[in-house]
């Protein structure tokens, strides 16, 4: 797993990091509070990625979230890839903003990276 994320990092987050447009989904927690989501998107400024980073807090009372992520073109297809298990799936941009996407995260402190990359446009 560990050669996995590091070329994660070399080949997805790196390139796009110094540029990238970044979304915070959720209001910054207090760390005095249990909190329930935490979730961050880092986005190409041309729209070709993004990463999506889900946290779930001890204060989440349900199992998924629904993420509408900001930084995508309606213009373009995007293979989205949960990271956790590998799987993939092919999605409209803009059905991917206009609907969302609902993620699970099945427990307290885990989480769920979600990346996004232009496979059209």
């Amino acid at each position: 797993r560990w050669i996995h994320n590091i070329r994660l990092f070399k080949e997805f987050v790196r390139p796009i990091l110094t540029t990238c447009q970044v979304f915070h989904h959720t209001p910054i927690q207090r760390h005095t509070e249990t909190g329930d989501w935490c979730v961050l998107e880092h986005a190409a400024a041309d729209g070709s990625r993004a990463y999506a980073g889900i946290f779930r807090y001890p204060g989440a009372v349900d199992d998924t979230y629904h993420l509408r992520p900001k930084g995508l073109s309606v213009a373009r297809r995007y293979r989205v890839t949960y990271d956790n298990t590998g799987q993939t799936r092919d999605m409209d941009g803009g059905d991917i903003l206009d609907r969302g996407l609902t993620v699970r995260v099945p427990g307290a402190f885990q989480s769920e990276l979600l990346l996004f990359e232009a496979i059209t446009g």
